[in-house]
């Protein structure tokens, strides 16, 4: 089933595994940063990986809370029917 309690739970496994990966990703970047260990463009290429990531995690954000809307009609519609 699409629309039940088990695929919010792995909707939440993979916001929090992107979470991880993109925390990961900033501590990295940063550290790189501060330490002056790559070249402009690595660092300018490593913002744009950040920045489609934290898109994406907010996609899957807004579509989570699309799930749990779809979730709580079809229970609904079930009393209803």
């Amino acid at each position: 089933e699409i629309f039940d309690a088990k695929a919010r739970r792995w909707v939440d496994v993979i916001l929090g595994a992107l979470g991880a990966g993109w925390c990961i990703a900033l501590v990295t970047g940063a550290w790189q940063t501060i330490q002056g260990v790559s070249a402009p463009w690595i660092v300018l290429t490593e913002l744009l990986g950040l920045m489609v990531g934290l898109a994406v995690v907010l996609l899957i954000v807004v579509l989570r809370g699309l799930l749990v809307r779809a979730t709580a009609l079809k229970v609904e519609m079930d009393a209803v029917v």
